[in-house]
């Protein structure tokens, strides 16, 4: 199961056009496209808003439904009153082929406009109503008003004579509808109040519709462009609203059944909308031979972008579909942050975060990576020169199989984070001294070898706090196979003590005790042959008798492959 969200967007020079954008899980979505529309229009006014899909089973097709309207001029006086009565309509059997834009006249004599149209099928008629928002002055009326109107169809080319859907007393637009156990569920923006409004009747058009009470949505001021769709995997309800009065973006709220209207607000880590700026749309559940057919068409740019975390603001950016190479002129500030988005799940990249640090080779099983450039404590545990004066090299690919299949060290990452899981290999642990950066786990498997001294840069190492129950955690992220090990610990005598024994866990169940009965500077090397494993733990660590307490992991090296 995947998910299409079909937008327009804002910024752009062709915002007014669609663009697609396709997540896994319905919460993180990836645009595809880059900054190009997947289409634009020739007809009308040749812009396009509110975009909405749905897919016909009887015709095998998917049709798209959108707005007529440009709103370059910015009069929306114009566009409310006077503007276009037509929606615009594309069809197409595979997502990916579309026909030219049709021009369908919908709206009601003497409509200002027609707006957000949207389709849900009809069980009662057998065919698809569509609904969409006009402004109209009726009799005895001094003003306007917003009201919801409809129209059914059966093949999207001839529609029956529109009719009044919603009244209320006060203006209404952007309404979207699904289906659940027995009830029609009707979510639409109060234009008045600037709040979404969610009722249910088990009658499509003839109702009544009772009102289900919500105290998130009542609650929640400035959005609109409401959006339901079912996260089958999560067995639950996301809603997406438009917040559009702080220019918000998107904002996801679920819940386990309509009926109850207890909608939970998504935190900021619990979603990520993308990159482009998503603007009123529709979101239809797709197949995961879809996806791959729809990434492969439209193409995935990889995005590597520079910001700070306080306002989100691009310094820099550089997108592409090959080795994505950010070089860019400025100083880092504390609170920047280097993003990479548009990857896929499941594949391994080579990313290189700074002139000064390795490439890591990485299994990403995130769509959107970031990376929290180091300053004051933090930097002590990278090259000084690193992330160091004003230009700066920041690069991305994916990976080559022959790269990706080769013998070869599965632990090394100096991409590795602290606390920071979604790109492998990743190492943790249930101690670290003084929580220091200089000891913590990701400096184990960063590649860089100093074991004669301690503290910063290069002899950086994992260090345990004196704790006995220390355990280092090194997870693939997949299954590896692998014929040996390799332990450097560090030899800064006599200030250092060393190990004389450890255990290996593995993630099969199995265990394996080794020694390391010399007080040496040279690796430990350990022929250790597995198949199948995910993650490994080094623990039961054994001081030799020895007046220092601080035995400390500098590097872990595991050889071998991943497992086919």
């Amino acid at each position: 199961m995947a998910y299409l969200f079909v937008h327009f967007t804002s910024g752009e020079k062709d915002s007014e056009s669609i663009y697609f954008s396709v997540s896994k899980d319905g919460l993180n979505f990836t645009d595809l496209g880059g900054n190009q529309p997947i289409l634009k229009a020739e007809l009308g006014s040749k812009g396009i808003r509110d975009p909405y899909m749905v897919f016909d089973e009887k015709l095998g097709k998917y049709f798209i439904i959108a707005t007529d309207l440009n709103t370059s001029d910015g009069n929306w006086e114009r566009a409310a009153n006077r503007g276009s009565r037509s929606l615009f309509v594309w069809e197409s059997e595979d997502l990916i082929n579309w026909s030219k834009e049709r021009l369908i006249e919908a709206g009601i004599e003497g409509a200002g406009c027609v707006w957000a149209p949207e389709a849900v099928y009809c069980k009662e008629e057998g065919a698809w109503f569509v609904f969409w928002a006009s402004n109209v002055k009726e009799s005895g009326e001094d003003a306007p008003k917003q009201r919801i109107y409809g129209s059914f169809t059966k093949d999207f080319k001839e529609f029956t004579p529109a009719f009044k859907y919603i009244e209320k007393d006060t203006h209404v637009i952007d309404t979207d509808i699904v289906w659940e156990d027995g009830y029609y569920y009707r979510f639409s923006k109060d234009e008045t109040n600037k709040v979404i409004l969610l009722e249910r009747s088990a009658d499509l058009v003839k109702g009544p519709y009772e009102k289900v009470e919500s105290k998130t949505l009542s609650e929640l001021k400035g959005v609109e462009g409401p959006e339901a769709y079912y996260l089958e995997e999560q067995k639950k309800w996301c809603l997406i609203v438009d917040q559009f009065q702080t220019n918000g973006g998107y904002l996801p709220l679920v819940c386990d059944k309509l009926e109850s209207g207890d909608f939970q607000k998504l935190t900021a880590d619990q979603y990520n909308l993308g990159k482009r700026k998503k603007r009123h749309g529709g979101v239809i559940a797709i197949t995961d031979k879809q996806y791959d057919a729809l990434t492969e068409a439209f193409g995935r740019n990889i995005r590597i972008s520079v910001y700070n975390d306080w306002d989100h603001v691009d310094k820099a950016a550089s997108e592409g579909k090959g080795n994505v190479v950010l070089a860019w002129d400025g100083e880092y500030r504390k609170g920047d942050i280097i993003e990479f988005s548009g990857m896929i799940p499941g594949k391994y990249y080579v990313v290189k975060v700074d002139a000064a640090i390795d490439p890591a080779l990485v299994l990403v099983q995130q769509e959107t990576v970031t990376f929290t450039v180091p300053f004051y404590e933090k930097k002590t545990s990278y090259n000084p020169i690193a992330f160091f004066g004003n230009r700066h090299y920041v690069s991305i690919r994916e990976a080559a199989d022959y790269e990706i299949n080769a013998y070869r060290n599965l632990a090394l990452n100096p991409f590795d984070q602290h606390e920071v899981s979604g790109v492998y290999p990743h190492a943790s642990a249930n101690v670290e001294t003084r929580g220091e950066a200089v000891f913590a786990a990701r400096n184990a498997i960063d590649g860089c070898i100093a074991t004669l001294s301690h503290g910063e840069w290069p002899y950086e190492s994992w260090g345990i706090n004196r704790q006995d129950d220390a355990e280092f955690t090194l997870d693939f992220g997949t299954e590896v196979d692998f014929d040996k090990i390799v332990l450097y610990t560090r030899a800064d005598f006599p200030h250092d003590n060393w190990w004389t024994q450890a255990e290996f866990s593995f993630s099969d169940g199995s265990s394996q005790v080794v020694h390391m009965d010399k007080k040496v500077a040279e690796p430990h090397v350990f022929d250790i042959k597995k198949s199948g494993i995910s993650w490994i733990k080094l623990g039961k660590l054994i001081k030799a008798d020895d007046p220092s307490p601080f035995p400390a992991l500098t590097q872990i090296e595991v050889y071998g492959t991943v497992h086919a």
